[in-house]
């Protein structure tokens, strides 16, 4: 998988080849963190202000070994609105003498499909807890299903989680703020000029009438492509010029 110019730029390259080779962010510090954090959820079309990731920390003898990131429901509520992924539940079970609640979902993008499990203890739980708990293995059921279909489903789970809203603030600086703005903001992609460039001097060469002339005149500034290319004025006006002589005649 490449790695955004962004991420390139501001890690250290041997750290770079370790997260790829390993996914384990535990290398970085709290600022290259959030650096990668933000560019790995625009290069999937998330939105990193709702915080579609958490942190998963796992420990050995007490020290943190490896540091990975965990799409939550949030990144798969995204990931199916953005790649038209439909989900539907397909059996539930009540397993083990009433002590497990078990769901199975079914998710399908294309002509693909994928299906996945969540699953709940629900002994001894009220009515109230007994419905948090069935919504919660339904819910981890189509995200699971869902990572699956859109290749996501190696990213690993577990209990030590935090948000990127744990971050220190010391860790924020003016600079990396610039940088995580710049991040987030997906790149502005100009309207097509030739399209508009070609019809443009077609409905011009037609033009015989001075009322022919002003709606090519008013349809041409006032469309939005006209207004993205400034530096292309002078060439419409120039052909409206040799127009309004022509018309005149």
């Amino acid at each position: 998988m490449k790695m955004p110019d962004i991420v390139a730029k501001n890690l250290d390259e041997t750290l770079l080849a370790k997260i790829v080779q390993s996914g384990n962010l535990a290398y970085l510090s709290e600022t290259e963190r959030l650096v990668y954090y933000f560019s790995y959820c625009r290069q999937l079309g998330l939105n990193p202000m709702s915080r579609p990731f958490d942190y998963i920390d796992e420990y050995k003898d007490g020290k943190l070994v490896k540091t990975s990131l965990y799409p939550n429901t949030i990144a798969a509520s995204q990931l199916r609105d953005s790649r038209n992924v439909s989900t539907k539940i397909l059996k539930e079970e009540i397993l083990l003498d009433g002590e497990i609640y078990s769901v199975l979902v079914e998710a399908k993008m294309g002509g693909r499909s994928e299906q996945a499990t969540g699953k709940v203890g629900i002994k001894n739980l009220d009515c109230k807890a007994k419905a948090t708990a069935m919504k919660k293995a339904e819910s981890q059921a189509r995200r699971r299903a869902t990572l699956a279909i859109v290749g996501l489903d190696a990213m690993g789970e577990g209990d030590n989680r935090s948000s990127v809203s744990d971050m220190p603030p010391d860790c924020w600086t003016p600079d990396l703020d610039n940088k995580l703005t710049a991040i987030a903001t997906p790149p502005q992609i100009r309207p097509n000029w030739e399209a508009f460039y070609t019809k443009f001097c077609d409905c011009h060469d037609r033009c015989e009438t001075e009322e022919q002339l002003d709606k090519l005149i008013k349809w041409a500034f006032a469309h939005p492509v006209y207004k993205a290319y400034p530096e292309h004025h002078s060439l419409i006006e120039a052909h409206l010029a040799i127009a309004q002589e022509r018309v005149a005649f």
